[in-house]
């Protein structure tokens, strides 16, 4: 406030006249009168009054008595107000997490349950410590040293040709049965079973009388054959073969080859009716545990000449 109000006289020049309120803010007064920051209004034009009277000690001391106690209840009030929201958040939390604790246990027991459903498929097609590996992730291809053991029937075409499909589906199941049963007693795993042939491994347990087994499970297939009416080609080769998961990216199973793989292949198409052929490696391991027939000269494709020995189980 720079001055008092006075009327001008008649002849004073407007322009000249100091007295007036100097505005410190931006106001707007209403639809028609805003007030500028920095501006002065002459008294004769400015409509509005402006007073203040000073507070005494006790009004004061009232005054900020009162809009403490109310400021400490707005705080009280806004501190209950932010509470109540971390209360409700937290606990609508904790049963977000309770809910999806269940959903996740739920998920775990039926990962654990088909889990359990694939390895003991899989105990049933392979041996433990390649289940294992298998489940762990850690199934890589390998070189390894056991005995291939191919087997095949002779005169099924002929004995089939005639019967119904479901009948020769319900005699091969049969058969095949017995034989993976045989294989399996004697620590040796079923490959695959091709057409009415059957390849089966020897060693994968890391036995080392593989070799043996292989011709005993030979010697009570061949014993067995006299159940059906047909007759069975065996060939038994020893040696170095790769296991592994072979196949495309989407589909893949464990599975051997190499030499001796293809070797055992070769000496089965060459052995008679009824008879098992073993390679010079095998013999040379077992040749003092079973008896076998003069040797044979034979020439299997892929592999040249070579001496094989028929043997005896009868």
């Amino acid at each position: 406030f720079l001055g008092k109000y006075r009327k001008p006289g008649r002849g004073d020049d407007w322009e000249f006249v100091r007295w007036g309120f100097l505005i410190l803010k931006d106001l707007e007064i209403n639809s028609n009168l805003r007030l500028h920051k920095g501006s002065i209004y002459n008294a004769p034009y400015f409509i509005y009054k402006i007073s203040w009277q000073p507070l005494g000690f006790f009004k004061k001391v009232f005054q900020f008595g009162t809009k403490s106690h109310i400021s400490k209840q707005a705080y009280r009030e806004g501190l209950e107000s932010q509470l109540s929201t971390i209360k409700n958040y937290v606990e609508t939390l904790e049963d977000k997490v309770i809910r999806r604790t269940e959903e996740l246990n739920k998920a775990k027991e039926e990962s654990d349950y088909w889990r359990g459903q694939a390895e003991n498929l899989l105990q049933t097609m392979l041996p433990q410590n390649i289940v294992e590996e298998m489940m762990q992730g850690r199934l890589e291809a390998k070189e390894m040293h056991g005995t291939i053991v191919f087997t095949d029937l002779a005169d099924f075409t002929a004995f089939s040709k005639d019967l119904a499909p479901e009948q020769i589906s319900r005699e091969l199941t049969r058969y095949f049965t017995e034989m993976s049963h045989i294989i399996t007693e004697h620590h040796g795993w079923v490959n695959k079973f091709l057409g009415d042939g059957i390849l089966a491994l020897f060693g994968l347990q890391g036995r080392e009388d593989h070799t043996e087994l292989a011709l005993k499970a030979s010697i009570a297939m061949q014993k067995a054959m006299e159940r059906y009416p047909w007759q069975k080609r065996i060939g038994i080769a020893t040696g170095e073969f790769i296991t592994g998961e072979f196949g495309t990216e989407d589909t893949r199973r464990f599975d051997c080859l190499g030499h001796t793989v293809n070797y055992a292949s070769r000496l089965q198409s060459h052995a008679t009716n009824g008879e098992v052929l073993v390679c010079q490696t095998t013999y040379d391991k077992i040749a003092h545990q079973f008896n076998f027939k003069e040797p044979k000269i034979i020439s299997p494709k892929g592999v040249g000449e070579v001496k094989v020995f028929p043997l005896i189980y009868s």
